[in-house]
């Protein structure tokens, strides 16, 4: 059996393949890239202050394979496909979702989007497909300051047959639109009540240096430290490391539990990423991510690699291919067999979409984690994302669906005790996009 700490963040819809230089200077995932900018066009807000016109692709229709293992070839009829509708400003409106046995294709999930007059994103209905028909799941409710910072984000879920609500989380920005912190808390069937504070600090470049998350100690009424990240950069804005570490409460100490480590080329492109965990006075390697690029520094290959016996091992295997506008058409993803060489599993996803000119716009993604891993009877998943109970599947290696229902992305913890020791993928998907990680289940 495989193990390793291994994280793997393949986003799909709405999310980048290149290294672009944001404001947090960031590595995001997007197949809206095209020219000079770099575009999010699910939630198209048109920042007066962008004066660059670039090239936007509009996603119409997703759809994705899987890999026939028998065969070495892609199954001839695509398993899964999302359809989606937009308003006059290109913000996605509808997206429906369905699944395919390779004859009917039959409903899944249809989302529903509403906006401001700046196109921020205020509502996000999520309906599921149940005994024929659609009924209502998770409700997403957005409010924004006066610059357009989203101040609040509350989230209901369906209970006794009805939305109730169920968690929120409170912005808040310094003068310079930098997010400060955020709270998040959890509907105790009368009141909100504290969950965690974020705390966020930025060096002279607008870079994230520091990242605070405490715990409300609900007995003695007080914020406690639990985590602290803290990420350092280099001349050209590139996120170098990040340091994880965790509040020991005996010991009033903080003890190392992870360090990702980045290299990057010439073209500022990220070569690789090494991910060590803490063993008691040691980093030890866990996982990498090694990437190849285009003369258009478009992403092209990214191999992920676990460490094991004291050697490198060959997991997964991503493939990108562009159109002439350097936008993304597609991504295939092929996993090991045991001797290296061969694929015994495997998906690709297909965008179709059309194309419009408009404003660049600079989008942030965030670095979802993953922990702890290996496991036993629970992981804990925690995002800087500003997105609140997204729908999560986890399957086993044979594509079975185990678990599925919603999380808060921002900080969650999953309980994963009725699962049999083996390999498993977490699923995290939104219309921003999703997210897929490795995590493996191992005794007690």
């Amino acid at each position: 059996m495989r193990k390793g700490f291994v994280i793997l963040v393949m986003l799909n819809l709405v999310q980048e393949i290149c290294i672009a230089q944001s404001h947090q200077q960031q590595e995001h995932y997007t197949f809206f890239k095209a020219h000079e900018g770099y575009t999010h066009a699910d939630n198209m807000s048109i920042n007066p202050k962008n004066e660059a016109l670039s090239l936007i692709a509009i996603p119409d229709s997703i759809y994705n394979w899987s890999f026939y293992t028998p065969e070495t070839t892609w199954d001839q009829y695509p398993y899964k496909r999302i359809i989606n509708t937009h308003d006059a400003n290109n913000n996605l409106t509808s997206q429906l979702e369905q699944g395919s046995n390779g004859i009917i294709w039959t409903n899944r999930m249809f989302t529903i989007c509403s906006y401001d007059i700046n196109n921020n994103q205020t509502s996000k209905l999520i309906k599921q497909w149940n005994n024929n028909a659609w009924q209502d799941s998770i409700l997403y409710t957005s409010a924004y300051d006066a610059d357009n910072n989203m101040i609040s984000r509350i989230v209901q879920e369906r209970q006794n047959g009805a939305l109730e609500n169920t968690s929120k989380a409170i912005y808040s920005y310094d003068i310079d639109n930098r997010k400060t912190s955020m709270m998040t808390q959890w509907w105790n069937d009368t009141a909100w009540q504290n969950s965690d504070l974020f705390i966020y600090s930025y060096d002279v470049n607008d870079n994230e240096t520091n990242c605070l998350r405490q715990n409300w100690n609900i007995t003695y009424l007080y914020w406690g430290d639990y985590e602290l990240y803290t990420s350092t950069w280099d001349l050209n804005n590139n996120l170098i490391s990040q340091l994880m570490q965790t509040w020991i409460w005996n010991d009033s100490m903080w003890e190392n539990n992870y360090l990702s480590t980045n290299i990057y080329d010439a073209n500022n492109n990220k070569t690789n990423s090494l991910y060590q965990t803490w063993n008691v006075s040691t980093w030890v390697n866990t996982f990498q991510y090694s990437y190849a690029y285009d003369s258009n520094n478009n992403r092209t290959d990214m191999m992920w690699q676990f460490w094991n016996n004291n050697a490198w091992v060959n997991d997964n295997i991503f493939t990108f291919t562009y159109d002439a506008n350097n936008f993304l058409v597609s991504i295939a993803r092929r996993g090991y067999a045991s001797n290296e060489v061969d694929f015994f599993f495997g998906d690709s996803t297909h965008y179709y979409f059309h194309i419009v000119t408009g404003m660049e716009e600079a989008q942030q993604n965030e670095t979802i984690s993953l922990y702890p891993n290996p496991a036993t009877t629970s992981i804990t998943v925690n995002s800087e994302l500003r997105i609140m109970n997204v729908e999560y599947r986890i399957m086993n290696v044979m594509g079975q669906e185990v678990l599925h229902s919603t999380l808060d992305i921002q900080h969650s913890t999953l309980d994963i005790s009725s699962l049999p020791v083996g390999l498993y993928y977490l699923t995290l998907q939104s219309e921003e996009g999703v997210a897929v990680k490795k995590f493996e289940v191992v005794g007690e």
